[in-house]
């Protein structure tokens, strides 16, 4: 945003009208990262999701480490 003001105030910047525009366009695009950043993050087994139509044996035991949290996998700290 401070590049575009310094272009836009530039003595050939042109019009005004179109800078303030495309400063207004950037600005919502900020906003709208910012929203999705903010925004409730995924289940921690989301990733875990596209992987086969059903749970295997072994991905349900990783998708219940991942939900039980850190420390919590009952795997000795590792999932397998």
């Amino acid at each position: 945003v401070a590049s575009l003001r310094a272009d836009r105030e530039a003595p050939d910047a042109g019009d005004g009208a179109a800078h303030a525009e495309v400063e207004a366009a950037a600005l919502a695009d900020v906003d709208a990262a910012f929203d999705k950043a903010r925004s409730p993050p995924m289940e921690s087994d989301a990733m875990l999701d596209h992987c086969y139509s059903q749970d295997t044996q072994r991905l349900a035991r990783q998708r219940a480490g991942l939900l039980a949290g850190p420390g919590n996998q009952g795997t000795g700290g590792r999932f397998s």
